[in-house]
Order: structure tokens, then sequence, then C-alpha cells
């Protein structure tokens, strides 16, 4: 079994499992859960590389490891916080007929789960893997040609110039390279004979 095809199926088992779970907690959850993942997700790529940074300056002997640590402590963080936040505010369930529900439910949580992997794809570009265990080249296209890391990637890149917390000034992958540097970067650390970076 390849690299890539084992990297696919961990998406789809990504989606499956969000899926499955958000639709059981019925379509309320799915409605709350949607806008908290959008949130956290978009803050942990748009600023992981910035806490990156921070982190390269106090534990620099694991720089290849700090992206992906930073991109899902950012997450983690934000998401707890806008949990909490949501269960405060929505103490009580809205109820909906049972049509809507049925229907409803299983739609929202799809969308909730198609969020998580395009974030999960564009967070696995950061990791100190192989590069064929991501993907071939920069070009090539993950999930079976569907790309939910470029999608992901272009449409936080689109909220850092137009969106409601836009920066133009400072948006987010402003040369569209960020597949391309960490590809660079997975050639370069497979060259490596240790994750720790030697200063």
């Amino acid at each position: 079994m390849s690299a890539e095809l084992i990297t696919s199926l961990l998406l789809v088992g990504v989606f499956a499992a969000v899926t499955v779970s958000l639709s059981l907690q019925g379509l309320w959850t799915g409605l709350v859960t949607i806008p908290n993942l959008l949130a956290a997700a978009t803050v942990a790529t748009a600023w992981h590389g910035v806490a990156a940074a921070w982190l390269d300056g106090l534990l620099g002997s694991f720089t290849h490891r700090l992206d992906l640590l930073a991109i899902w402590a950012i997450f983690a963080v934000v998401m707890l916080l806008l949990r909490e936040v949501t269960d405060r505010v929505s103490r009580h369930r809205v109820v909906f007929p049972p049509l809507v529900e049925r229907i409803g439910g299983p739609i929202a949580a799809a969308v909730a789960a198609w969020i998580m992997v395009a974030f999960t794809a564009a967070s696995i570009q950061t990791a100190p893997w192989p590069v064929a265990a991501v993907q071939r080249t920069p070009e090539s296209r993950m999930l079976l040609g569907i790309s939910p890391d470029r999608k992901w990637l272009q449409f936080v890149r689109g909220s850092s110039v137009a969106g409601p917390f836009a920066a133009p000034s400072t948006p987010f992958d402003p040369k569209a390279d960020f597949l391309v540097r960490h590809a660079q970067r997975r050639i370069g650390l497979e060259r490596e004979t240790s994750l720790r970076v030697n200063r």
C-alpha cells in the first residue's frame, strides 16, 4: 500500500468519524460546531507560523516538528475556548421538526467533516514526513485529486485579504507558495540524519 494511499485513507477516516459523530449528536450540535471549526481551523492555519517561530527560539533543535505542533495546538486551544463560549451562550438545544432533524443533521455533520478534512490535509503539509508520504510533488493533488489542502489554503488566504478580520498588509501565504515551501522542507528533512537540528 502506497504512502499516498494511506494519507488518503486517513482523510477519509477523518471525514467518516466526524460525520458519524456529529450526526448522532443532532442538527443543533452540527450547526454550532461548523462556525467553531471554521474559526479555530482558520486561526490555526493563519497563525501557526508565528507560533512555530516563537517555539523555534525556545526549542530550536526540534525545528522540523514545530509547525505541526503549533498548528494543532492553536486549533485545540481555540476550539476548546469557542466550545466553552457556545455551550454557555446556547444552554438550551433548539428542537427541530423530525424531518428537518433527519435530513439536516447529516448534512451539517458532513459540512463540519469537510472543514476538518480540509484543515487536516493542510496540516499534513507541515508534517515532518517523507515527501512520498504526503504527495510526490507540490503539483500533485491529495485525496484522489480532490485536493482539500489547496482549497483550504485558498480559503484562508482569501479570508486574510478580504474577510471580516482581514489584514491585507500582512496576508497569509502572500506568494501562494505554502505547498512548495513545505515540500522543499520535507526534501531537506529526508537528507537529515535526525529530526533534531544541531545548532
